[in-house]
């Protein structure tokens, strides 16, 4: 339990491998548990799964494919936070905002390298 929110351990697996880069594993525990949901739900742990990608295509240089993961999850997340889950999602929209636009950088400017350090920790909400 994630202060009054009883969090499925595949999303807190999830995060946990988020918050140390392994975004390619992120993702396919996200998805594993993504398979199993509906509505609101499932369309904000769709828009973590493509952060999740969003960052793995731009840590690997596909700044066009990484770019294209951004602008879908931040619709998802604008409509469907995360905190149904027990995450902090205080600018968590704009980090992925923030990506895109350094994807798009580098997509336009070979040679630039993306800011990882844009990427956000995903974080519990505070009890």
């Amino acid at each position: 339990m994630i202060g009054e929110v009883l969090v499925d351990p595949r999303v807190i697996h999830g995060v946990e491998l988020f918050n140390a880069h392994d975004f390619f594993e992120c993702h396919d525990v996200f998805e594993e548990y993504w398979n199993e949901l509906r509505g609101s739900e499932k369309l904000s742990i769709q828009g973590l799964i493509q952060t999740a990608v969003g960052c793995y295509h731009a840590m690997n240089g596909n700044f066009k494919g990484a770019a294209s993961q951004f602008d879908k999850a931040q619709n998802k997340l604008a409509l469907h936070s995360p905190r149904m889950f027990g995450l902090d999602d205080a600018g968590l929209v704009e980090k992925v905002q923030a990506m895109k636009a350094s994807a798009l950088r580098c997509k336009d400017n070979p040679g630039l390298d993306f800011q990882a350090d844009l990427i956000p920790a995903l974080c519990w909400i505070s009890t």
